[in-house]
């Protein structure tokens, strides 16, 4: 799991934070010039939480192209889940996409985008992640369990 592996790095964390003053976000009319066939993997689809390493490799020499496309969670078939780390307060957030109706009604940022029909699985603190990637889905998927046995 790329977004567990890369936050467990001693130096991971530091490194995004770095980085993130070389991104530059692409406006709409910018990203409707990318060349799809020869697509840079900071926006390729396949990418997903590996982002993470290119942001924190990103340089002045060597900006990072970001597009900024909120409405994606709301695409319950090509966005399952959805990830939140919030730097400034130290928190991954994990989100899900309801076809549990209980699920939506949680609290969670992602809800405050119109027409998002997710809720917050699972919020980890950055010091204390889970230890391997079975501890970590087992936490986030207790909040489905939980929502398919009526709880």
């Amino acid at each position: 799991m790329d977004i567990l592996r890369f936050l467990r790095l001693a130096d991971g964390i530091q490194r995004l934070k770095d980085g993130i003053e070389h991104i530059k976000v692409l406006t709409e009319q910018e990203y409707a010039l990318v060349d799809f066939r020869n697509i840079p993997k900071s926006l390729s689809r396949d990418t997903g939480a590996g982002v993470l390493q290119l942001v924190a490799d990103a340089t002045n020499e060597d900006p990072i192209s970001l597009r900024l496309d909120l409405d994606f969670v709301k695409d319950g078939l090509f966005c399952q889940y959805a990830y939140v780390l919030d730097l400034d307060k130290g928190v991954l957030e994990v989100y899900g996409g309801s076809i549990y109706g209980e699920l939506s009604a949680g609290a969670g940022r992602l809800n405050e985008i119109e027409g998002v029909d997710v809720g917050i699985y699972q919020s980890f603190v950055l010091t204390k992640l889970p230890e391997d990637e079975d501890e970590f889905v087992t936490a986030c998927l207790r909040v489905q369990e939980e929502l398919e046995d009526g709880k």
